[in-house]
């Protein structure tokens, strides 16, 4: 839950070329963790970290398999480019 981990991960892969990243699963991923069940922001924050990291290292983001609460959120996501 830290900002760093989403900086360094894409920091990294724009080396090798990253233009797009998909991050899939993303109701598995919400649903399948007692973290983002059990306080409210979690999933918030989780989120905007992946996308100020995005952001700031010229990266555009697909969401895939979401739920219409990761749409709406993809709204404050500049680089949020499709949901699915």
């Amino acid at each position: 839950m830290e900002q760093h981990f989403w900086d360094a991960l894409f920091a990294s892969a724009k080396l090798w070329g990253l233009y797009t990243y998909e991050q899939d699963w993303l109701y598995n991923e919400f649903l399948g963790l007692n973290l983002t069940m059990e306080h409210v922001d979690v999933a918030e924050r989780w989120l905007l970290q992946l996308g100020s990291a995005a952001l700031n290292n010229g990266v555009y983001l697909q969401l895939c398999m979401a739920y219409p609460r990761h749409a709406l959120q993809s709204v404050s996501m500049l680089t949020a480019s499709q949901v699915r």
